[in-house]
């Protein structure tokens, strides 16, 4: 058995406020390691790049009367 599906098994053994807690603490760490990732795309220069791009994309899409598809 793979340590994914031990984890599996026992996260579907949770009580059902152990399982929040879980679901919370998750949360959590999600957002933490997204911060994290922006701050080292940040610190690189990743995020001008793409500041850059999303710039040029704008300019773009203003001179054109068929910016954004209609639904």
């Amino acid at each position: 058995m793979s340590r994914l599906e031990k984890l599996e098994q026992d996260i579907a053994k949770l009580s059902p406020g152990a399982f929040v807690e879980l679901e919370q603490w998750f949360d959590a760490e999600r957002n933490r390691k997204w911060d994290r990732q922006i701050e080292e795309d940040a610190r690189s220069g990743k995020l001008r790049e793409v500041y850059a791009k999303l710039k040029l994309e704008t300019r773009v899409c203003r001179a054109s009367i068929r910016c954004f598809p209609r639904s």
